[in-house]
């Protein structure tokens, strides 16, 4: 998008969007003096701050992108997510302590906020995981000796938590994983899929890495209405802007 000549019939198409049940994302390009300078010789209209148009798009309940890659992995999102969440409390799961502490850190940057999850569920999750703290993120790395099978339990058990709208699967799954890599995760990664077909939340997996992802894993995610995301920080604003298509815009 350059520019908005007719805010209100903009505001209304939007609507109308919603309505019908379709997604809407907008890519504003002219965000720097440069930039805009650069829109106004293209289109001799002029251009609004950036922040007017930030806040317009809030009004409307439209998110927003800042890039091609940003646009992209939040389509994904749309085209593929069976469910959108009804909030922006985010569970977030992984295999390694620093990824999921930067996608909290990230996370909490975008405007998401990190679940606090009952005290049912951190039960459930020491039960079925000894050692684990129990509380969110929940890092499946942690914990010794576990296995796909024990991991069950307490990923289902944050999915079933009424304080949980979305989750955030951090997973490994680049185009040049190894043989052994990818074996190693393939049991991991189908349980995901799994229990994101027997429940209405969404659950992202993201490759935390901007590498091309393995595109028998994206195949076989896509199938079962999970998106693969690549780079966390990408993802996440994707994630982001799925929950902002969900819900009403500001009154």
């Amino acid at each position: 998008l350059e520019s908005i000549k007719d805010p209100d019939a903009f505001a209304t198409a939007a609507a109308n969007i919603r309505d019908a049940g379709k997604s809407l994302a907008v890519l504003k390009v002219g965000r720097s003096e440069v930039g805009a300078a650069a829109v106004k010789a293209h289109t001799g209209s002029m251009i609004s701050p950036a922040d007017a148009y930030d806040a317009f798009f809030d009004s409307c309940g439209i998110p927003t992108t800042r890039d091609y890659d940003e646009m992209i992995a939040t389509l994904e999102c749309f085209a593929i997510c069976r469910a959108r969440p009804r909030g922006a409390r985010l569970g977030i799961i992984g295999i390694s302590g620093g990824e999921t502490a930067l996608a909290c850190d990230v996370a909490t940057d975008q405007g998401l906020t990190l679940a606090q999850w009952t005290q049912a569920t951190e039960a459930a999750i020491r039960s079925a995981l000894p050692g684990a703290a129990g509380v969110n993120p929940l890092d499946l790395g942690s914990t010794p000796n576990h296995t796909v099978a024990q991991d069950g339990p307490a990923i289902a058990t944050i999915l079933d938590d009424p304080e949980v709208d979305q989750v955030l699967v951090v997973q490994d799954c680049q185009a040049t994983l190894t043989p052994t890599m990818r074996g190693n995760y393939t049991p991991r990664i189908q349980s995901y899929g799994q229990y994101a077909a027997s429940t209405r939340k969404p659950l992202v997996m993201i490759s935390p890495t901007a590498e091309n992802t393995h595109p028998e894993i994206v195949s076989a995610m896509a199938a079962q209405g999970v998106p693969v995301l690549r780079g966390l920080r990408t993802g996440i604003v994707a994630l982001r802007n799925l929950g902002i298509s969900a819900s009403p815009p500001p009154a």
